[in-house]
């Protein structure tokens, strides 16, 4: 069974976001800088801020032109750090928020089915079936 983790489904999501984003004007620079101030399950949304604008510094240094082709290439660069960021925030949204809830939602569905599987045949006896009623001797009619 393949096993994907929350975090790792955002990474491949983000990346076919950058892959199938708007082709760069011809003669353009694509550049992306990743910027990572801790480790992926530490960053906080500072962190993502801080790697959004390093990102986006970089872009202004390697296209400082300020015509036409380099507003477009400060442009094309910024959207890859833009969806950086992005990825940065949902993987935060994930962890703090969506994460705690799936696991309780996990746990209920867990113990619902092991309450469920305690219930088939086979796994539990069988409730006793009620007993008849004792049959009644008919012992004529009732003197009174």
């Amino acid at each position: 069974m393949l096993k994907i983790s929350g975090m790792h489904l955002i990474g491949m999501l983000a990346g076919l976001l950058i892959a199938t984003s708007a082709a760069p004007a011809a003669g353009t620079a694509v550049t992306a800088v990743t910027v990572v101030a801790a480790e992926p399950g530490q960053r906080t949304l500072e962190d993502c801020r801080k790697a959004y604008d390093a990102c986006y510094a970089e872009c202004r240094k390697k296209h400082p032109e300020q015509d036409l082709s380099g507003d477009a290439a400060r442009t094309t660069c910024g959207s890859a750090c833009a969806a950086q960021r992005t990825v940065c925030r949902a993987e935060l949204e994930y962890r703090e928020k969506a994460k705690p809830q799936l696991d309780q939602m996990i746990d209920q569905l867990k113990k619902m089915l092991d309450d469920f599987l305690k219930g088939l045949p086979g796994t539990t006896p069988p409730p006793e079936s009620p007993q008849p009623a004792p049959e009644k001797k008919d012992d004529g009619p009732v003197k009174i």
